[in-house]
Order: structure tokens, then C-alpha cells, then sequence
């Protein structure tokens, strides 16, 4: 078990699933003009609809179904302790002890669930402890918060504490000095003790030793509550992108125990295009490692921080900007004027040089597609530059909004 790679194991247990599939993101850009995958994260309950499918024999302790009852009806009002103890187990507890002390429900992959509304993933070792706890919708016992936000619990509707979705990050940073045991003027973001995520349904809030996840609903309710053992979080990337060479300070030398000494270890791997990539960065960089270690491309997606300085009139720019008052949107329909825009900024061409067409040949390294998967996804569709070795996507409306930029080797 990777313990730095837990929020994604927290998501698949929320989920009570293998996490197999990947949900199909907007933003995650593109490398090649390939068709990403129609896979989605299918909704599911919490805990397994047939509990004997998944109990593994020999496991849980055949308890006399009173008795049970009594230890699971203890358990799951017991406070929770960021971090340290919920259901009467801790971080450090054995598995042995476990369980004797937890009503055993059944195993999903590499979790176990129990009654009391928690799942586990054990730590190596004859007798291991917890390398995650994730307290599941249903768990009855509360977590004291600092002032104003009081005790709360998994479904706690925290719109009316918290003020409203702007106030998540302050939410995120005041309960961040209390679990750490620091003054509220503590910044646990820029110490890198807490991290701010968030996907089309959540805002995800990592700390140190664990989470809290908010439902991206009205009321902002508690989705889960987790504990890890102690994560270490990396400042983002601000590296800026240079045309055709380097995203996020890599090159297509540079080896991959190298780029993770400063990266932090990888947050998901998701097959796209053929491709398999690895992402890093709080899913805004990703890279395809070839067999030699080193990058066989690699992509800046979402909202990585880095610049890139086109050159030219355009200038410095960042993923996320608009590219409108490079053309005029509405009268460059096929994108063409924008790509050849930015070719002659980039590779510091004539006012009329046309790189898509070269001596009467059309250039595979120099064109403008427009893509959209699927009509029917509600996704809008992207524009898609080849320029060089690079692909440079833009949403296809008013906006020219930059998406992302892929590179790959030469």
C-alpha cells in the first residue's frame, strides 16, 4: 500500500468500488487528438448489497448476534479524534485487537468493512495497523471542530458554519491549525500540512493525518472523514512551459527517480489515448514514463501554475487564460487563424508564413482539429493545435480558453 496515493483509495472506498474506472474530466486535457474514455465511476451504496459475497471465512469473529449488536451500537457513537481513534480503534491499533474489539461486515479488495460504518485498509506486517480509516455515512459519533464550527458528524450540513462554498478554504485552514496544535494565524497550506482538492462532486480537504470531504451540494454536507498515517504534501508547480522541451522543470532526459524527488510520488495512473499517464501535481501535471524511466510525453492540464511565454504579441500566458484578442473567435470557426497565430509567435515566423501547408503538402505537424467525443456528454467540444511536437487545446467558444498543452519526445 502507497500511503501517499490515499486519497484515491478514499474516494474508491467511499464508493465501495475497485476504482477501475476513471471519471471522464473536461480538463484533463489531451496529448494526441485521441477519443478519451467513456469509463465513468458508476454510483453505488456504501457498503455491499450482498455482505456474504464479500465475507471472507475465517475473518470476523462468528459473534453471537447480540452481542454484536451491543459492540457495534458502542462503537459507532465513539468521539472522533481526528487522525487518532474513531469505533474504538486508533491509528496504532493491531489487527489482532481490532478484531476483537470491531463487529466484522465483509472485504472489498483490499479494505475491510465493519458494522460500526468505517472500512480499513491494513498496513503490511503478520499483525499490521491502519494505513487508512475512512468513517463511512452512517457512523453515529461526532468530531469536535474549533470555534465557530462546533462538534459535527459524516452528513453534517455545514452551509449554514461554514457561510458558503467561498468560505471552504478558510474552513480548510482554521481547522488545519487545530490539528496541528498551532495559533489560528497558522497557514497550514503554505507549511504543506493541509491541501485543497476538489472534483465535479466534492471539496476534498487533506491534512496531514487524514480528511475531511464536503459534498458539493447547498447545504455542503460531510461526505467522509478519513485518517492516514502521515502524508506529506508538495508545493504546486509554477515551472514555466517551454515550447516543444519542458513542463513542470522536466525535460525528455530527465529520469523518473529524479523527477519525484521533487514532484512527490504519483497521485493516479489513468490510461488515455493508448497512452498511460501518470499525474502528479494535485492532477494538473501528468507524464507518460517509457520503459527507459524517462518521459515519453508529458501534458500540463487544469489549473497548473506554470507560464508560457509564447512570444510575440501574445506574450506570457497560463492554462486557464483566454487566447480571444489573439483572433477574433466568432470569423476563426476552424481554429486555423489561431494556430497559425501562435506557430508564428512560437517559432518566430514571417507575418505570412503558413505552416500548415509547406510546398503544397500539408504539414502533420501543424494543424487545427476540432474535437468533441461525444454529442451527447454535455462536454463541449475542444480545439485542438498541433504545432511542432506540441498539442495545445482551447475550449471552442467565445472564450479561446486554454486547456492544456502536451509534449511529446522528439
Amino acid at each position: 500500500m502507497l500511503y501517499p496515493k490515499l486519497p484515491i483509495a478514499v474516494m474508491c472506498l467511499a464508493m465501495a468500488t475497485a476504482c477501475s474506472k476513471k471519471v471522464k474530466n473536461q480538463t484533463q486535457g489531451d496529448y494526441i487528438a485521441a477519443v478519451l474514455s467513456e469509463d465513468a465511476v458508476p454510483a453505488s451504496r456504501t457498503l455491499p448489497t450482498r455482505p456474504e459475497g464479500g465475507f471472507v471465512e475465517g475473518k470476523g469473529a462468528n459473534l453471537d448476534p447480540e452481542e454484536a449488536e451491543q459492540r457495534r451500537n458502542k462503537n459507532m457513537v465513539e468521539p472522533i479524534v481526528f487522525g487518532t481513534s474513531v469505533a474504538g480503534i486508533t491509528m496504532n491499533t493491531r489487527y489482532s485487537e481490532a478484531m476483537q474489539t470491531l463487529v466484522y461486515y465483509s472485504s472489498n479488495q483490499s479494505a475491510d468493512f465493519y458494522q460500526e460504518h468505517i472500512a480499513v485498509i491494513w498496513g503490511a506486517g503478520a499483525d499490521p495497523v491502519p494505513g487508512l480509516i475512512v468513517v463511512l455515512d452512517g457512523y453515529a459519533g461526532k468530531l469536535k471542530l474549533p470555534d465557530p464550527y462546533g462538534e459535527v458528524s459524516i452528513g453534517q450540513p455545514m452551509a449554514g458554519r461554514i457561510g458558503s462554498i467561498n468560505d471552504v478554504r478558510s474552513f480548510m485552514l482554521t481547522i488545519g491549525a487545530a490539528f496541528e496544535g498551532q495559533p489560528s494565524t497558522y497557514d497550514c497550506e503554505k507549511s504543506l500540512t493541509c491541501q485543497f482538492n476538489e472534483d465535479a462532486s466534492s471539496y476534498q480537504l487533506d491534512f496531514r493525518r487524514g480528511g475531511v470531504y464536503l459534498n458539493k451540494t447547498a447545504d455542503l454536507p460531510i461526505g467522509l472523514i478519513y485518517f492516514s498515517q502521515p502524508q506529506r504534501f508538495f508545493a504546486p508547480l509554477v515551472d514555466p512551459i517551454l515550447h516543444n522541451l519542458s513542463i513542470g522543470g522536466l525535460t525528455f532526459q530527465t529520469r523518473r527517480t529524479t523527477a519525484e524527488a521533487r514532484l512527490g510520488p504519483p497521485v493516479d495512473e489513468r490510461p488515455e489515448g493508448g497512452i498511460v499517464f501518470t499525474y502528479y501535481d494535485r492532477f494538473n501535471f501528468a507524464v507518460a514514463w517509457g520503459q527507459d524511466t524517462t518521459p515519453s510525453a508529458f501534458k500540463a492540464v487544469g489549473k497548473y501554475e506554470g507560464p508560457q511565454n509564447f512570444g510575440g504579441t501574445i506574450g506570457s500566458r497560463k492554462i486557464g487564460d483566454s487566447f480571444a484578442n489573439v483572433t477574433a473567435p466568432a470569423s476563426d470557426t476552424t481554429g486555423k487563424n489561431l494556430l497559425l497565430a501562435l506557430d508564428r509567435a512560437l517559432n518566430q515566423r514571417a507575418a505570412n508564413y503558413d505552416c500548415s501547408i509547406v510546398n503544397g503538402e500539408v504539414q502533420a505537424t501543424c494543424q487545427a482539429t476540432i474535437v468533441d467525443d461525444n454529442p451527447n456528454d454535455n462536454i463541449a467540444p475542444r480545439l485542438l493545435l498541433v504545432i511542432d511536437r506540441s498539442v495545445y487545446s482551447f475550449t471552442m467558444d467565445a472564450s479561446r480558453t486554454w486547456l492544456s498543452v502536451g509534449m511529446r519526445e522528439p
